[in-house]
């Protein structure tokens, strides 16, 4: 634990800018690995990212090490933005889920958030410390007193609480953000998700911090949007059904279709064939067929296309 005094006489004695801090968690073979690189001067996490390494052989904890470290250095140009960035106090999710797992889908949530630009989950270690010393944290329950207090001894000005339900081979999250001022709730959002693998927890995290932070305007976009694409798709079809019908036109008009007239022929395997003949051949009989057209030509794929909906990929 870095307070802030420690910190910025650190960054002085160094010279340095940023600080990065590691926390592991191991449970049986897995180990999970939060980091996050934090401003020295002014303490605001500027990236933060998490890994799940499934193996604790040596070899494969170096090469996992060595790909966590160039995500965490992809700082995005949001995160050093002088624009407002609101603080969020995490909690510890509650509900059915292991140790481990609660751990994936908070430091998920709360990487998801930092990387978003316009929030900053507060540290673990932080937030575990007050809520240790205060006893904030009741079931996922907090009291307004409590809450007024974590607020003003973190500096945030939202609070995270995600509730785990088991549902068939997966998790549904719930999560919540709320006012630490004034306990209004201001966004909720659920997410269902898979338990394995493990990235499916990961990633349905990811989409639970997006809902939890979208905005009206955001919504309103993405309707926009979805409307946009729905028109375009409208008129691409239009186009190609249009194609199709110049198609189908061209191919069965005019001069590329032959009158075939029609009669009556014994079909299936018959006495010039001898003994070359497959079962689905036999009985012969008698088939009368009506007059009818015959492309003069070969089918393209277009023509085929036009008609079926689709070309097999053995054309």
């Amino acid at each position: 634990m870095v307070n802030d005094a420690q910190r910025q006489r650190m960054g002085r004695q160094l010279g340095a800018e940023l600080l990065c801090i590691t926390t592991l968690t191991v449970e049986g073979n897995n180990l999970f690995v939060e980091s996050e690189l934090v401003d020295i001067e002014s303490g605001r996490i500027v990236k933060m990212v998490n890994q799940l390494i499934t193996s604790l052989d040596d070899k494969v904890l170096q090469d996992n090490s060595r790909r966590l470290a160039p995500r965490l250095l992809e700082i995005p140009a949001t995160s050093v933005s002088q624009g407002r960035v609101r603080r969020v106090a995490m909690l510890e999710p509650v509900g059915s889920a292991t140790p481990m797992q609660k751990r994936i889908i908070r430091a998920s949530v709360a990487e998801a958030l930092t990387n978003s630009g316009g929030y900053e989950a507060l540290t673990r270690t932080d937030i575990d410390r007050i809520m240790n010393e205060y006893n904030f944290q009741k079931g996922g329950m907090v009291s307004d007193a409590s809450r007024a207090r974590l607020g003003r001894m973190s500096d945030a000005q939202l609070l995270c609480i995600l509730k785990v339900e088991t549902e068939g081979t997966g998790f549904h999250v719930y999560g919540e953000l709320t006012e630490l001022e004034s306990g209004i709730m201001v966004q909720f959002a659920d997410q269902l998700m898979r338990t394995t693998p493990v990235s499916n927890i990961v990633n349905g995290c990811r989409d639970l911090a997006i809902k939890l932070i979208e905005t009206e305007e955001d919504k309103r976009r993405k309707a926009e949007e979805a409307a946009a694409a729905a028109a375009s798709k409208a008129e691409a079809d239009a186009a190609a059904a249009k194609e199709n019908q110049e198609l189908l036109k061209d191919m069965f008009t005019g001069d590329n279709m032959v009158w075939v007239l029609g009669g009556a022929f014994v079909m299936g395997c018959t006495h010039e064939q001898g003994t070359d003949c497959e079962n689905n051949e036999k009985p012969t009989r008698v088939v009368t067929l009506s007059s009818f057209f015959i492309g003069k030509y070969e089918v393209t794929e277009a023509q085929w296309k036009a008609v079926m909906g689709t070309v097999p990929a053995n054309l």
